[in-house]
């Protein structure tokens, strides 16, 4: 196997535990990680009563702790969200409008 997909999928390890270190249950998210861009898909979706997921602004902060911790892991080059309830736009995180239908 190459030296880079194992990089990789360490990356895709170190970057889960990140998640799970902040109660995001991640088996609602799908990560992947290519040359060192690490990619999250998926609904952020939390365990336990640590967070209160209806208040915006406590989301908001673990998704930056989050996003923060992920970039410094050794190796990461960038990361790219693809999330159905945040979005990331520039460096401002915020709840993604519900579609109607």
């Amino acid at each position: 196997m190459p030296i880079a997909k194992i990089k990789d999928w360490e990356l895709n390890t170190k970057a889960n535990a990140e998640f799970v270190k902040k109660s995001i249950d991640t088996q609602h998210l799908k990560i992947g990680t290519t040359n060192g861009i690490v990619q999250v898909a998926g609904e952020i979706v939390f365990t336990g009563a640590k967070i209160d997921a209806s208040i915006d602004a406590e989301v908001i902060n673990v998704l930056k702790s989050v996003d923060r911790m992920i970039k410094t892991i050794n190796g990461v080059k960038d990361v790219k969200y693809s999330l159905t309830n945040w979005q990331k736009t520039g460096g401002n995180w915020g709840r993604r409008a519900k579609e109607v239908g």
